[in-house]
C-alpha cells in the first residue's frame, strides 16, 4: 500500500516538474517522509530524481548558460557532503524543519521575489545549500529558485540551468548515498517501479503546460507548497 501511494506522490509530482521545471522533489519528499523516515525517502528518491532530471536536461540542453551553472557547481560538493552526513546522523526532526523551512522560503520567494544585484560570492554559497538540500532531503530546488528569481533568469533559461544543476546534484547525491550504505536493494527496488510513474508523469505534464492558466497553476502550487511547509513545521515546534 506504501509502494502504490508513493508512485501517485511521485507521478503528481513529476507532472508539477514537467509544467514548471522544479517541484518534483519538494512535492515528493514533502509527502513521502510523512510516511517513511527521511533517510528511505530520500534513498528511495535519489534515483528517481536521478533519472528525471535526466530526461529534462536531455531536452533542455542547448538552453543552458554554463557560465551561470559553473558558478553555482563550486559549492555543490561540500554542501553534498554535509548534507549526506546531516541524514546519517541528525534525527528527522531537524531535517524535516529545514524542508519545512526551505518550502516557506521558495513560497515566500515566488511571491515577493524581485531582481537583485547578487554579489560573486552568492551563486557558490546557493550551489552548497542546494547540495545539502539535495543530498540530506533529495529537494535542491529552494536555495537555486530563490537565486534564480533574485539574478531575473529568463525563462529559457530557468528551466535548462535548473535542470543541469539538479542532474548534477542527483548524480553527486546518489554516488554519495550509494557509498555510506544507504541506498541498497531494497530502496532500489522501490525506485525502479516509481521511475516510469514519474517520467511517465512529466511527459504528461511537459505537453500539458503550455494548455493550462499558468497563473491559476502558480497559485496552486503555493498553496500547496505552503501547505506542506505549515504541516512541518507545525510538527517540529508544535508537538
Amino acid at each position: 500500500m506504501d509502494t502504490l501511494s508513493a508512485a501517485i506522490i511521485v507521478a503528481c509530482a513529476g507532472f508539477l516538474q514537467g509544467v514548471t521545471g522544479f517541484g518534483a522533489g519538494l512535492v515528493s519528499m514533502g509527502l513521502l517522509s510523512l510516511m517513511w523516515p527521511i533517510s528511505h525517502a530520500t534513498a528511495v528518491m535519489s534515483p528517481v530524481g536521478l533519472a528525471l532530471t535526466l530526461s529534462l536536461l536531455a531536452r533542455q540542453r542547448r538552453a543552458v548558460n554554463r557560465a551561470e551553472v559553473s558558478r553555482l557547481l563550486l559549492g555543490l560538493p561540500m554542501g553534498i557532503i554535509v548534507g549526506v552526513l546531516s541524514l546519517e546522523h541528525l534525527p528527522d526532526a531537524p531535517l524535516k524543519c529545514v524542508l519545512g523551512l526551505a518550502l516557506l522560503f521558495a513560497v515566500l520567494n515566488a511571491v515577493w521575489g524581485r531582481e537583485a544585484r547578487l554579489p560573486a560570492w552568492a551563486a557558490p554559497i546557493a550551489g552548497a545549500l542546494a547540495g545539502f538540500t539535495g543530498a540530506s532531503l533529495s529537494s535542491p530546488g529552494p536555495p537555486v529558485l530563490i537565486y534564480a528569481t533574485l539574478s531575473g533568469w529568463s525563462k529559457d533559461s530557468f528551466r535548462a540551468n535548473l535542470a543541469a544543476l539538479f542532474f548534477t546534484s542527483n548524480l553527486l547525491a546518489f554516488t554519495g548515498l550509494s557509498l555510506r550504505g544507504l541506498i541498497h536493494t531494497e530502496t532500489l527496488k522501490v525506485s525502479v517501479f516509481l521511475i516510469p510513474c514519474v517520467a511517465l508523469a512529466s511527459l504528461l505534464g511537459a505537453s500539458l503546460g503550455d494548455k493550462l492558466p499558468q497563473a491559476l497553476f502558480k497559485r496552486m502550487v503555493l498553496v500547496l507548497l505552503g501547505s506542506l511547509s505549515a504541516r512541518f513545521l507545525w510538527g517540529v515546534f508544535g508537538a
